[in-house]
């Protein structure tokens, strides 16, 4: 009964799954500029504490982590197929500088944007020089 009671508070208090894809797009969509929990939950129509709590309990995870996130993989992303500097791959994945990037890039994978684009222009490289043509003939 115990079990019950918690699981239907849980689904009570958990965010609707409209309105958490209104949030996810909204956040996908304004990244770049700051995000803060009252712009987020009049987005969703919840006070700033209710948001937080049932964004959370409904994702596993806080609203600042999701932002993080989507900042890093955009960041990762603009690194991969662009040749912009680092200061604007920040200001467009939407940290406010390059350190905050590359403090989060590093915690996240465990090294600097600078050093990932440097290895991935490798690999494109060797890439490029593999021929198959050449190795059969």
């Amino acid at each position: 009964e115990a079990e019950a009671m918690s699981e239907s508070r849980q689904n009570y208090s958990a965010m609707p799954h409209t309105t958490l894809v209104r949030l996810c797009e909204y956040i996908d969509a304004h990244m770049e500029s700051t995000l803060t929990l009252e712009e987020l939950g009049r987005v969703a129509q919840y006070s700033p504490f209710h948001l937080a709590r049932r964004f959370r309990q409904a994702t596993g995870q806080t609203l600042h982590q999701y932002v993080t996130d989507r900042r890093l993989a955009k960041a990762q992303a603009l690194i991969a197929t662009t040749d912009l500097p680092l200061h604007q791959v920040a200001a467009q994945a939407g940290f406010s500088d390059q350190s905050h990037l590359s403090n989060a890039f590093r915690k996240a994978y465990g090294c600097a944007p600078s050093a990932m684009r440097k290895n991935l222009q490798m690999m494109r490289t060797d890439f490029q020089d593999a021929n198959p043509k050449s190795r059969y003939l």
